[in-house]
């Protein structure tokens, strides 16, 4: 938490218009082309007093089963750089070969700190911290209960052709129960790119998940295509399909969200 609150307070130094921008005026500032991505944070804050409203639906298979979850998020705008957030997960069901355990999930509590169009270039930067305070189902006929705190930084640059590029890093500094040789440090980060067409923005996150600390293991690498659709003001439709490219990665995915701004 101490680098998290360093970089932090760096950006705050460096950038001090960041809550009001000046932006040359042969610039122009894009709109947001999408809200949420499926493995990785956006760069994107919410506006002062602006409500988000996610609505998930995540299923993954994996060798001998599969898993289905429900989950639901709310974030709220501070200022216009700053938010928070929390997400709960009322339902989630567990299948392994012919068993299944069904029951609620947990829930994660988080904040973000946004750096749009540093010293009015095309480069933003966003940093933040999330604990998630696990409970659910396994299919061995158990509650499995845990607890992890991550702490992330983002990065997105504009590119011509209403295109873009990104990159995320999380590091959870702690978390239980840990199983016998495993450590509490884990190290996840994600690479992408998107393009933002008239109704629809394409975008593709190539993850790795490391499960085992932060030199040895990977917990797994996946590809993750998707396409967001923007129906109506407020609104916004978007489909990923994780699929694993390792091993130790779960086969294939397929994530829905439905989000509401107001």
């Amino acid at each position: 938490m101490g680098h998290l609150l360093g970089v932090l307070f760096w950006l705050s130094i460096t950038s001090p218009d960041q809550a009001e921008p000046v932006v040359p005026a042969a610039r122009i500032v894009r709109q947001q082309p999408l809200q949420e991505l499926f493995r990785s944070e956006v760069v994107y804050p919410q506006e002062k007093g602006e409500v988000q409203l996610t609505f998930v639906t995540d299923f993954e298979k994996f060798d001998g089963g599969s898993t289905v979850s429900l989950p639901a998020g709310f974030e709220f705008g501070l200022t216009g750089a700053w938010q928070v957030g929390a997400a709960i997960l009322p339902y989630t069901r567990v299948r392994l070969a012919d068993h299944v355990e069904s029951g609620r999930g947990g829930v994660s509590i988080g904040t973000k700190y946004s750096f749009m169009n540093i010293r009015g270039s095309g480069v933003h930067a966003a940093v933040g911290l999330e604990a998630e305070f696990q409970h659910g189902p396994s299919a061995e006929g158990v509650v499995e209960t845990g607890h992890e705190v991550e702490s992330f930084a983002v990065a997105a640059i504009d590119l011509p052709r209403r295109a873009g590029v990104f990159a995320h890093v999380g590091v959870i500094s702690a978390r239980s129960p840990l199983g016998e040789g495993d450590p509490a440090g884990r190290l996840n980060w994600t690479i992408g790119g998107l393009i933002a067409l008239a109704h629809c923005t394409l975008a593709t996150e190539l993850s790795f998940l490391n499960d085992r600390g932060f030199r040895r293991g990977v917990g797994g690498t996946y590809i993750t295509p998707s396409v967001t659709l923007h129906p109506r003001d407020r609104w916004e439709l978007s489909a990923g399909v994780p699929i694993g490219l390792t091993p130790r990665s779960n086969s294939y995915g397929l994530v829905a969200h439905l989000i509401y701004e107001r």
